[in-house]
């Protein structure tokens, strides 16, 4: 009995699925050829009542036409075809208004499914750490099976492949009192097994990590001009004795000192007398270097920053040295590899770079960008960039290539990650707010490919989130995040939209995208829609703060100025009688009066309610006739008289606070999202002085 009923109903599925392909194939647009459409052209052009006194149809005389021109079809596919075409239910129908629409139609046709897919993350961990200052960087050691983490007060950390802590490290000199030190930056020397920490001493400490017990320092390299805050090694996969370790500062000046000797000892240590006990650390003066006393190392160096030297890498395939600072004239420079001053080339972008990363494969340099830009360089083309990343709203502060995919991760200052499609030059991805909250932090991004697990740190906290495997052959819809879908009763069609501001209507019976509107808010992200009564009208708001109303033959007719002309993410748009309530990052209601909508660019009209939330509103509902409700961050419902526009009510979940937990709940701020002042350089200035 189960299996027969279980047969019916597949067959039932089965037929509903063939009906629907059926009815696709026979629809009117999809069996016009060029033939056709030029003979229905010629029609429309003939002289009548229509716009520039052309040929304008009802829906009758339309039917008539299509079956005496075309001689296919039948006269329910012309007038399915010209409520179609008549969305704004005008009752006519032109040259124009057909052309757009069948112009949407083969764009929506002919509009190919991309092959990125959107990385799906597990739930961000919180690792529990032994830090107690801002962590500098954390890299994977590969001989160590471990990943390293160092923060500024000099303390090492090591963790598990499965991210508990296995042990951690306090490094210290004699010489010196541990608040007048702070490491800057670290790199990992994995052919000997070593560590080399700089430190705002001006010095660079070489320290082994083969040792179970507390690493041992082999090599200070003292009388550095000034302070190393940037590192990078390099060594030679085919002959390990070759090594590189190169070094940005504060003047600007990168630094590269090259072993030949790497795998028996960076530095020869002179010849102990006898009966004198060997010192364990060799200290190294940077002249000795400089003046070609050191047999087993080379330096070279040039000056090609007026900044801080924010990012060193030492590229081989290239043999050129990438670095970077937050100066205009020079924010990306490439030292060539030489003996004595390199030869450089500059590469000039606005307010400077953060950070950057080589895609060795691509050959691109991505950048970093203070201007909330990702550039995309081909490093032998210094004019301009091959490509621009934009949808940060604040600076990037690093960028990171997850080369098997071809894509790159970015954080900017706002604890916002995007995740980029390189060659497709589209955002993927948007994170945000599951990162610790507060009003300025010291971030780091790492990202382990052969893990596909990212890390991000805050000052000393330390988070983890691991990538979901790849499900093969993944249908999607959009290319981007969807963020606001709805259902059309009118034209029986489903609406969604996506953050990269496309609005797409898909017809319900057979599943095909009927139309697609690209680039509707610009580069602004849509957070919201709504119909009208009619549901002939769909009103998009985005993050710069408008609303757009729009035909279903995507002309825009309005644009609600809700932002006041500021960015600002709209969370709802409610139609109420005979005016339109916006909400959004604001603690006002934006209302809009039929009355006054006569302009394309609207602006709002006075709530006469005024301010009644603490904190920004994020959702409201209407009951006929009325009343409304809006809700707000802090959890508070606010009702409305709509007659008199004054709030009737105000539901709390708790009582408002007084006295002292009053003052000091007024102390708590939310997190802002513009770029503030790096308080993380000057406390570095201060220690250096």
């Amino acid at each position: 009995m189960s299996s027969t009923i279980s047969h019916s109903s597949k067959s039932k599925r089965q037929q509903q699925e063939n009906d629907a392909a059926k009815k696709e194939n026979n629809m009117l647009e999809n069996i016009l050829d060029l033939n056709d459409l030029e003979a229905l052209q010629t029609v429309f052009m003939t002289e009548g009542d229509g716009y520039d006194n052309k040929l304008s149809l009802d829906k009758e005389k339309f039917a008539v036409c299509l079956a005496l021109v075309l001689k296919k079809g039948t006269k329910e596919q012309y007038t399915d075809l010209f409520d179609k075409i008549d969305a704004t239910k005008e009752g006519v129908v032109d040259w124009d208004k057909f052309a757009e629409h069948m112009l949407l139609e083969f764009y929506g046709r002919d509009d190919r499914k991309r092959s990125s897919q959107v990385p799906q993350w597990k739930e961000t961990k919180y690792l529990p750490t032994p830090h107690r200052d801002i962590i500098q960087r954390v890299c994977y050691s590969k001989n160590m099976n471990r990943y390293i983490s160092v923060s500024r007060e000099g303390l090492i950390a090591l963790w598990k492949q499965d991210c508990r802590l296995q042990r951690s490290i306090k490094i210290a000199f004699d010489y010196i009192k541990p608040r007048d030190m702070w490491v800057t930056d670290f790199a990992l020397m994995p052919n000997i097994n070593k560590i080399a920490l700089a430190f705002t001493s001006k010095e660079i400490a070489v320290y082994d990590l083969s040792s179970k017990l507390d690493p041992a320092c082999h090599y200070i390299i003292q009388n550095i001009p000034y302070t190393p805050i940037s590192l990078d090694y390099w060594y030679n996969p085919e002959n390990p004795n070759e090594a590189i370790l190169v070094y940005g500062d504060t003047s600007g000046h990168v630094t590269s000192l090259e072993f030949n000797q790497a795998t028996s000892f960076l530095f020869e240590r002179p010849t102990q007398p006898a009966g004198e006990v060997k010192e364990q650390t060799l200290t190294v003066k940077l002249d000795s270097i400089l003046k070609g006393r050191e047999k087993s190392c080379t330096l070279s160096q040039h000056h090609g920053h007026k900044d801080w030297v924010r990012q060193v890498r030492y590229v081989h395939t290239l043999e050129c040295f990438i670095s970077c600072s937050t100066s205009q004239q020079d924010a990306i420079v490439l030292g060539w590899k030489g003996t004595g001053k390199m030869r450089t080339s500059l590469f000039e972008i606005t307010e400077g770079v953060c950070g950057f990363d080589y895609h060795e494969e691509l050959n691109l340099i991505a950048t970093a960008g203070v201007n909330k830009n990702i550039c995309l360089w081909n490093p032998y083309v210094i004019s301009k960039a091959v490509g621009v990343l934009r949808g940060h709203m604040t600076s990037v502060i690093q960028v990171q290539f997850n080369r098997p995919k071809s894509q790159l991760i970015s954080m900017s200052k706002d604890k916002v990650v995007r995740v980029w499609d390189v060659m497709q030059q589209m955002c993927l991805q948007r994170m945000a707010g599951m990162f610790p909250k507060g009003p300025e932090m010291n971030s780091f991004l790492f990202f382990h490919e052969e893990q596909m697990r990212m890390m991000l740190t805050f000052n000393y906290q330390f988070t983890m989130t691991q990538m979901n495997p790849e499900m093969k052959n993944r249908v999607t819809s959009h290319d981007k995040p969807v963020t606001a879908i709805l259902y059309n009763s009118v034209f029986n069609q489903i609406v969604s939209a996506d953050a990269g501001s496309n609005i797409s209507m898909w017809m319900l019976d057979s599943g095909q995208k009927a139309k697609k509107f690209t680039n509707c808010h610009g580069k602004a992200e849509i957070t919201c829609m709504a119909h009208d009564y009619s549901e002939t009208r769909l009103y998009t708001g985005s993050t710069d703060g408008t609303v757009k109303e729009w035909d279903y033959n995507g002309h825009c007719h309005h644009i609600l100025n809700a932002g006041s002309g500021q960015p600002c993410d709209i969370t709802q748009v409610l139609f109420l009688k005979r005016q339109i309530a916006i909400v959004g990052w604001d603690r006002t209601i934006c209302i809009f009066r039929s009355q006054f909508m006569t302009k394309f660019m609207c602006q709002p009209s006075d709530w006469k309610g005024g301010q009644k939330h603490q904190e920004d509103i994020l959702s409201c509902a209407f009951s006929n006739p009325i009343t409304m409700a809006s809700g707000s961050y802090d959890g508070e419902i606010v009702i409305w008289n709509l007659n008199s526009e004054n709030a009737s009510k105000q539901l709390q979940h708790k009582m408002k606070a007084t006295g002292k937990a009053k003052q000091a709940e007024a102390k708590v701020e939310r997190p802002q999202s513009r770029l503030s002042s790096t308080s993380n350089d000057e406390a570095l200035s201060k220690a250096m002085q």
